[in-house]
């Protein structure tokens, strides 16, 4: 691929003009009454809402259903092959089949550990006695929910899952968009059953649910549900283009940097395969790229002038049957010169390919590898690879590259006298 050269502003004005042109405008939607109150991204305000949903006991008329769309969720976020799958699957199946009896299920916000708060902590505890406070009480299960809007997860995850010492207890992470995994999987690591759960993915789960109850939902519980569910549907979409403009402006800083790296790496790939073009024609090899690539050659033989004559007495129509591939991405990234001989072998030649295989073979340079291609897909067979440390040339630190890479050319013909 072509990398482009931007040589002047105008250039550079003309990307820029066409990355804002592909930023969506703002979408303009409806105020809801969270815009109107101005707790749209509350995490307080949206944590006591949750609770309310949460709490089968209240008066929405939607039961467990949001706890029951938590379970879903949290199982699909959790990966098949982190630790701990198996248990999370056991875990899900009983908080959704112990969530019957919704007069012993609690649901509380900020709820202090360690002098961190909980943001919601639902529990299922099985009362024995008439006396709720009664220490033998057993807790069947909890949920210790972290609620982030649009800040990062910087909180003590390991923190919030002490607060109890349930056996059967999940951690969902509610987030606008999405956590990065691998921090997740470190928490997983420590056998915290955490779960990353999008405000969208959850409402669309308990809307999925309802579908068949709308005619049984009071039109105010409805009204309440849709206003928070275009809330969540605003807060996700202002999040993505908060996003694409903060990446947009992003570039829009470092365009110039970016510029200038483009065009050292177009040009040091340029003096690369023009000094190595270079030293083979100086020896009357003509460079043929290989397809879809520019630093991948291979060279072949020209015609016989005045330097390649005193360096071997081959004729020219024995060096039209020797051909050199190069790739000369190692000479950029390791200062070492790679390339493999290759001799045309069709049938009748095979004597005389093995003559000059043992002259070659004869050479004492370093990391020579002998290459055996006994059924070679093409007319040319490797005689040998070599991979070549351009500073293990003596005295040449005065000299360029193409001048090195022509000193191990002409030691190579000097072997075929």
């Amino acid at each position: 691929m072509k990398i482009p050269q931007f040589t002047n502003t105008q250039d550079i004005d003309s990307i820029l003009s066409d990355l804002l042109e592909r930023i969506p405008e703002k979408e303009k939607r409806p105020s809801t009454i969270f815009d109107i109150a101005g707790i749209t991204s509350d995490e307080v305000k949206n944590s006591k809402i949750l609770q309310y949903y949460l709490d089968p006991n209240a008066d929405h008329e939607l039961g467990d259903t949001f706890i029951q769309a938590m379970c879903d969720c949290f199982i699909s976020a959790y990966p098949e092959k982190s630790k701990n799958r198996n248990k999370v699957v056991s875990i899900i199946e009983d908080i959704k089949s112990n969530t019957a009896e919704h007069e012993t299920i609690s649901v509380v916000t900020e709820v202090p550990v360690e002098k961190k708060f909980v943001d919601i902590y639902v529990t299922n505890t099985l009362y024995e006695g008439a006396n709720q406070d009664e220490s033998n009480n057993e807790l069947l299960w909890s949920m210790v929910i972290e609620n982030k809007i649009y800040a990062d997860l910087y909180n003590p995850i390991e923190t919030y899952w002490s607060v109890d010492d349930c056996d059967t207890k999940i951690l969902p992470i509610l987030s606008i968009y999405p956590l990065r995994e691998e921090l997740l999987e470190s928490y997983r690591e420590k056998s915290v059953l955490v779960s990353n759960i999008t405000h969208e993915t959850l409402i669309k789960n308990v809307l999925s649910r309802i579908t068949a109850k709308y005619d049984s939902i009071p039109t105010r519980q409805l009204f309440l549900l849709q206003e928070y569910y275009s809330n969540i549907v605003n807060l996700t979409k202002r999040a993505a283009m908060k996003f694409k403009e903060e990446r947009f402006q992003l570039f829009q800083k470092r365009i110039e940097d970016v510029n200038e790296m483009r065009h050292h790496i177009y040009h040091n790939d340029r003096y690369v395969v023009d000094s190595v073009t270079n030293a083979f024609n100086a020896l009357g090899y003509k460079s043929k790229p290989k397809a879809r690539s520019v630093v991948e050659r291979w060279f072949i033989f020209s015609k016989k002038n005045e330097l390649l004559t005193p360096l071997t007495n081959w004729s020219e129509e024995d060096l039209k049957k020797l051909r050199f591939y190069v790739n000369m991405n190692p000479i950029k990234h390791t200062n070492t010169f790679k390339a493999e001989f290759e001799l045309f072998t069709k049938k009748g030649v095979e004597a005389h390919f093995e003559s000059i295989r043992k002259k070659v073979l004869a050479l004492e340079w370093p990391d020579f590898i002998e290459v055996v291609n006994e059924n070679p897909k093409t007319d040319y067979a490797h005689i040998l690879r070599i991979n070549f440390k351009l500073s293990d040339l003596e005295n040449t630190d005065d000299i360029n590259l193409e001048e090195r890479v022509k000193l191990i050319l002409e030691m190579f013909f000097k072997s075929l006298k």
